[in-house]
């Protein structure tokens, strides 16, 4: 014998009203109206957000790439010493590496090249190369590296002029210099030439009192 089926709907007292509120019209009649959007309140603080993070972005890629220009910088003026002092040996004659302090152009050329007017300081034409963009020769100081710093008399070069040589000895040796190099954002890097081995060393500078 088969256990009768029962309907809870009309078995139990307001059946019928349960039926009635559970059939399809009257659901639709209970459902919150959707939305189909965004108010112009919360699109504005959105557009605010991305504002926001695309400045943070912008500006951390600027600062890296130019710390990399600033590392190249330094690369290009330590490769170009080396090239200098090897042309020296090999050629036997004393070449001299100039830079245009406040601006990106460096060169290398003989000693006996070197023509200064009187009217300014200028360099016999020579083949320029040039520092990335966004980087340039903040300061350069040079002297014999038989003087001591103490002793020797360095004159700071203006910006717009020549800086003072440094000479590569076809013995090998050098004149001892520091080159600052700073980039667009007021970050420097100091390299240094010593001149009795021609080694050269770079640095971070926080302030022109730690160039030594």
């Amino acid at each position: 014998m088969g256990i009768p089926l029962c309907n809870p709907l009309s078995e139990y007292p307001g059946g019928c009203l349960r039926r009635c509120l559970l059939s399809p019209t009257h659901r639709m009649n209970f459902t919150r109206p959707l939305r189909n959007g965004f108010t112009l309140v919360e699109l504005l603080l959105v557009l605010a957000l991305l504002v926001v993070i695309a400045g943070f972005t912008v500006a951390a890629l600027d600062g890296t790439l130019l710390q990399s220009k600033l590392r190249k910088g330094v690369e290009q003026v330590r490769t170009a010493w080396s090239e200098a002092r090897l042309q020296s040996v090999s050629g036997g004659e004393r070449l001299a590496f100039t830079c245009l302090v406040g601006g990106r152009d460096f060169r290398l050329t003989s000693c006996n090249d070197l023509i200064v007017p009187q009217g300014g300081n200028q360099a016999a034409p020579a083949a320029v190369q040039q520092l990335p963009e966004g980087v340039v020769f903040q300061s350069v100081e040079a002297r014999p590296s038989t003087v001591t710093a103490s002793a020797a008399q360095v004159m700071p070069t203006a910006a717009g002029q020549w800086s003072a040589p440094v000479v590569f000895c076809p013995n090998g040796t050098s004149y001892d210099a520091h080159v600052v190099l700073e980039s667009s954002t007021g970050r420097r890097t100091q390299l240094a030439l010593r001149g009795l081995t021609c080694t050269a060393e770079s640095s971070d500078v926080t302030n022109l009192s730690e160039r030594r």
